[in-house]
Parts: structure tokens; sequence; C-alpha cells
């Protein structure tokens, strides 16, 4: 089993830059023209029911769901009796838009309607039986799935919803049995092991749910999907990971792309002993040779506060490749970790010359303008780069830093934070990283930041992150025995980024006023070996 590693790093950094598109959507000059006609041929016939239908298709490729539904209820509405196909389409396209827009009970009644007019109608009952099983309606769930067996002994489609089934009652043993069955059908096919893993994971099986995802790459190395639920799956069962991709491991030790993604995972959740030694492997064995696995390196070694080796690893990854402005950047920050100001200003410049607007490059030079008192020019940098990328809540941290700080102007540094309270308001869930707690404290509104941290404490992530913001943010409001509950508690889940604990003093998202406690350095000897 051999996965491509370049294939890999790109879907787990994520790292493919968009390139600009003609405009998309109803904006499209084609889809306006199209939509031009269909007005046309309805001012002449108003009840023309098949252009009703095909404009509702239009609208809904295009997420436009209310448009659409107006749409598919004229064609339903002037469909004739006789034309029992026509009208199936139209249910079938009703229910598509109710489903999208959570309107389930709806999309169940219309699906009804699509299997009285088509009794045979597979899809039908396979979507039914999904709302049923999204309704927690089990029974029906289930006679769903078994109509569509009965039909077809060997439909993966209902063995799949069958296994579900199992899986939510807590029956492993049937649950495993017809998942089983239905990868023995097509062994050779990425898709069904995606689904198992899915499965096996609903069962707590998360070593065999690994494994499975493992196996889906080896077929399919494109597989993005699969690539994000081990990075989702690492997050909260870090071990099972781990081991599930050992066990791919034991039985090809050589295939270097196993050891990357293990590495890759163990460096998001900030294990970078893990990492390092994964990384190492793939390169003092010449299992594989990539320029972003020294970069990799590089970024382990700066968390670890090994400047030397971060160096060594990032010169060789802007060696290997003629695309360095990324390790430029990172050689900056190597350099400023050291104080070596001018000449890691020279270093992120190097990133901007092919880029003016390279913003990672833009971020990085106003930090190090900063810790040369040139706050002004920081400042303009900054707003170069909210220019450019106006969605990151870190960016408006450090103007409202700089501005509040070293500036003394109130206004912009108030409307940088308010600007963050902006952003975290779209968000569905509080995230750590939307910074809105810190936004708050330095706005003076410190009990709707504790609020905020509390909330994202009640489901903090497995690897300590969460407990890492939550020191930074008890620190800051001087609430020190509260910041090194947090502090232990990111420590024991393995938040090894020392970068972060001793170095990091940007922003006031730190936990600098803690360092000169006792406490600091008696937690950070405590906890040692993860660093």
């Amino acid at each position: 089993m051999k996965i491509r590693l370049l294939i890999i790093a790109a879907g787990i950094a994520s790292s493919l830059a968009a390139s600009a598109q003609q405009p998309s959507g109803l904006d499209n000059p084609m889809t306006k023209a199209v939509l031009r006609v269909y007005q046309e041929q309805l001012a002449a016939n108003p009840q023309d029911y098949q252009t009703y239908f095909e404009r509702a298709t239009t609208y809904y490729r295009h997420n436009e769901y209310a448009k659409a539904l107006d749409d598919i209820n004229n064609a339903i509405k002037y469909t004739p009796a006789s034309k029992k196909d026509d009208l199936k389409e139209a249910y079938s396209m009703r229910a598509n838009i109710y489903e999208m827009t959570q309107q389930f009970p709806a999309a169940i009644a219309d699906l009804d309607q699509v299997l009285k007019l088509d009794p045979k109608s597979v899809l039908g009952y396979y979507q039914r039986g999904n709302l049923h099983y999204r309704l927690d309606n089990m029974a029906a769930a289930k006679a769903d799935y078994e109509k569509m067996l009965k039909d077809n002994p060997r439909s993966q489609e209902a063995m799949v919803g069958l296994a579900r089934v199992a899986a939510k009652e807590n029956n492993a043993a049937e649950a495993n049995q017809i998942i089983d069955g239905a990868v023995a059908l097509t062994p050779s096919k990425a898709s069904i092991y995606q689904r198992r893993a899915n499965i096996r994971r609903m069962l707590g099986n998360n070593v065999g749910a690994t494994e499975d995802l493992i196996r889906v790459l080896s077929i399919d190395n494109t597989n993005s999907r699969a690539l994000s639920d081990l990075a989702d799956l690492s997050k909260h069962d870090y071990k099972a990971v781990s081991d599930g991709i050992q066990s791919a491991i034991r039985e090809n030790p050589r295939v270097g792309s196993f050891y990357y993604i293990r590495a890759m995972l163990a460096q998001s959740q900030n294990k970078y002993n893990d990492a390092i030694a994964d990384f190492k492997k793939i390169v003092d064995e010449h299992l594989y040779d990539y320029h972003g696995i020294y970069g990799s390196l590089a970024e382990c070694y700066l968390a670890q506060c090994n400047y030397t080796d971060a160096s060594t690893f990032c010169n060789k990854a802007i060696f290997a490749t003629n695309e360095n402005a990324s390790y430029y950047v990172l050689k900056g920050k190597i350099g400023r970790a050291q104080n070596f100001g001018e000449y890691a200003l020279s270093d992120v410049q190097k990133a901007l010359t092919a880029d003016k607007d390279y913003v990672p490059a833009l971020v990085e030079s106003a930090l190090i303008l900063t810790d040369a008192k040139r706050y002004s020019e920081a400042d303009a940098v900054l707003k170069q780069a909210i220019s450019v990328n106006d969605r990151d809540p870190y960016h408006f941290a450090l103007r409202g830093w700089i501005n509040n700080r070293f500036l003394n102007n109130s206004d912009e540094a108030t409307a940088a934070y308010n600007k963050i309270i902006e952003l975290s308001d779209k968000a569905k869930r509080p995230s750590a990283r939307s910074l809105r707690g810190f936004a708050l404290l330095y706005l003076g509104r410190h009990t709707e930041a504790i609020d905020w941290i509390q909330q994202v404490l009640a489901n903090a992530a497995a690897d300590g992150s969460d407990n890492y913001y939550a020191a930074c943010l008890y620190a800051q409001m001087g609430d020190t025995d509260n910041a090194f509950a947090q502090m232990e508690r990111a420590l024991n889940a393995g938040y090894g980024n020392l970068y972060d604990w001793k170095v990091a003093n940007d922003a006031d998202i730190n936990v600098a006023p803690l360092r000169k406690d006792p406490r600091f350095n008696d937690l950070l000897t405590r906890f040692k070996s993860i660093f």
C-alpha cells in the first residue's frame, strides 16, 4: 500500500492557494443568460411547469433555496396528474430543498409522494431512510433500508444504513457483521472503507476506524475527506490514531507516507517529540525526499526552542524548493526568537519579493518592527495585511495591542477588538482561536470574557490547546490561580509548545504574567517529558 506523499502533504497542510476565477453563482454571465430565457418562457406561458422545474433546479444548484422552493411549488401545482414521472421528479426536488433547509418532516412527506408514484424508487427509500435516521426514527429508517435490501441483496447503501441503525442502537455485533459484509462486496473500493470507518467510530473502535481511513488513502491518495476524518479523530483520540497508523506501519515499514501522516497529526496536536521522531525517520532512512518535511521539522524544533536545529532544517527547506516564501517567514520567526531583529526582517522581506501582499510575511514583519519599537510602521504593515485578509482575528488582536499599548490610540484599538467580536458572532460555537474573550477583556467586559472561556472549556479540545488559551486569558486578567490550574491541565493533555510557554509575548495573548512565579518553572519541570 503506497500513498503519494506530495498529495498527502497538500491535503493535510491545506496549502493550495485559490486561483482567480470567473464570477460564480447567479452572477455568472452564462447563468444570467439562462435565467433570462426562463423568465421569457414563463412570461409567455405562466403555467409552464417544465420551465419552473428547470429554473428551480438552477436555483438549487446555486444554493438559492427560497427561490428554488417557489418555483418547484409552481411546478408541482401545474404538472398534470397524468405526468407521473414529472411529478415524481418535482416532489423529489422539493424533498431535496426541504432537506437542505432542515425541514425534515416536510421532506419525508414529499418522499412519501415519490414512493406512491414510483414504489420501486431506490433513491426514494434511501433518502427517506436517511431522514428517518436523522430524526432518530430508527424503526422507520430500518424498514426503508430493509426494503432496499430486499429488492437488491447486494445494495451497499442499504447495508450501510442498517449498520448505522444497529450501531445507533448499540448492537455492535450486528453492526460489524453487516458492514463487514458490505466491505466484502467491493474490497478494492475506497468509499466502503470510509463508511466502515464511520461505523467503527460510532462503536468506539477508533483504532479500527484509523486503519480503515489509512486503507482509503492507500486506494485513493487524493481523498481529502479521509485526511480530514483522521485529523478530527486525532483531536478526540490521538492515541487510537497513532496506534492505528502503527498497525499500518508494521505491515509496511518502508512506506514513508504513513510516518508523514502520523507526524503531521502529532504536530497539529502539539506533540512535537512524536512528530520529530517520525519526520526524522523519513529523513534518516531516506524514505522520501520532500522539502515540506524539512519545513515541518524546523517548525517543531522552533516550538521546542531548539533554534539551532530549527535553523538547520529551515535552510534545507529553503534550498530544496523555489517555492520558499513560507520558509523565509519561518526563518524570520526563528531569527526573531533569537533577537536577531535586522537579520530576521531581511529574511521575511525575501518572502515579499515575489508577492508584496503575502500575509504571513506582512504579519511577521509587523512583529519584528514592533520589537524594534517602530510601532507606526508595524501598524501600517498590519493594515496592509488586513486589507488582504480581514477574516483572521489575530491580525486585529495585534493591531489592538499595538495601538492600545504603544501608540496610545484607543479608538483604533477599540475598533480592532470590536472587529474580533464581530467575526466571532458568526461562529456556530465558542472557539478559543476566535480570540473573542481577549477582545472582551481589553474592552473592559471582564464578566463576558470569563463566560466565554467557560463555554470554550465546556467542550475543550483533548490536546490541551483550549486550556492553553484559558491560561493566557486568566493570566492577562491577573487571576493567577485559575491561570496555573489551566496551565497544568494543558500540560497534562500534552500541550508541548515550549515556545508558547516560555517565549511568546505578542498581542497580550500569552502567559507572560506567570513566568516570574515559581509555580511556572515547577510545572514545566514536572512535565518536561513532553518537550
